[in-house]
């Protein structure tokens, strides 16, 4: 039988609701308030002062924002000057970190090829929470999850992403999953989900492709001035 796309949305859109059942271990951090420093932005020639700072992220009309900016709680894992690791709000593993950029970026389709070094460095963060986590829980073990690919990192691709901020899914033991949910609203390869290496590759084609396109008329312009 066919899923309506009403369906679909329903199915793997994330569940931001906190009246829901949590699956993650009772060591996890507290959700706290707190101002998350702001990137640096190269394309600003200035540095940000205390109250552009503080405004950074009015821009941002997501509930990641108010995260960003401090009004929201959330419960944090980690942060870098570029990125953002917080516990999913209604988490279907009993590791799921949503990892995301500080910089506002609605969703994979706003990405451009600048934007590779992010990614790559939002996987590194997926990658060490996956390896830390063992500190939130002592029946998780990282490192072996790592050495079996146990784990799904992936977006959902609009219009099936339920928040208008970038944000990477980090779940493991993939193995431990309700199905509905490892092969259903976080299965890679579907109209709703892709993985991040895939996201990464289309970018890093798209940037050969430029490429390509300036050797190919750099050699029309010499060969015409000959």
């Amino acid at each position: 039988m066919m899923m309506t796309r009403s369906q679909i949305l329903q199915l793997i859109t994330c569940n931001l609701c906190l009246g829901q059942k949590s699956l993650a271990p009772a060591s996890s951090p507290e959700p706290t308030l707190q101002f998350h420093e702001p990137p640096s932005d190269t394309s600003q020639p200035f540095i940000l002062d205390g109250n552009e700072k503080k405004d950074y992220y009015k821009s941002n009309p997501s509930p990641f924002g108010r995260i960003l900016e401090g009004t929201l709680p959330s419960f944090t894992y980690r942060e870098t000057e570029n990125t953002l690791t917080f516990r999913d709000r209604s988490p279907k593993a009993q590791l799921h970190a949503l990892i995301i950029p500080k910089r506002y970026i609605p969703t994979i389709k706003h990405l451009k090829p600048q934007d590779i070094d992010l990614l790559y460095e939002m996987k590194q963060e997926a990658i060490e929470i996956l390896r830390e986590f063992p500190s939130y829980s002592e029946k998780y073990n990282g490192e072996d999850i790592l050495r079996k690919n146990d784990y799904i990192l992936c977006f959902h691709v609009p219009p099936f992403n339920s928040v208008d901020h970038l944000h990477l899914h980090a779940l493991a033991p993939k193995s431990s999953m309700n199905p509905l949910f490892s092969f259903g609203k976080y299965r890679i390869g579907t109209r709703w989900c892709t993985s991040l290496d895939e996201v990464i590759s289309n970018l890093e084609a798209m940037t050969d492709k430029f490429t390509d396109g300036r050797n190919d008329e750099q050699a029309e312009l010499v060969n015409h001035e000959a």
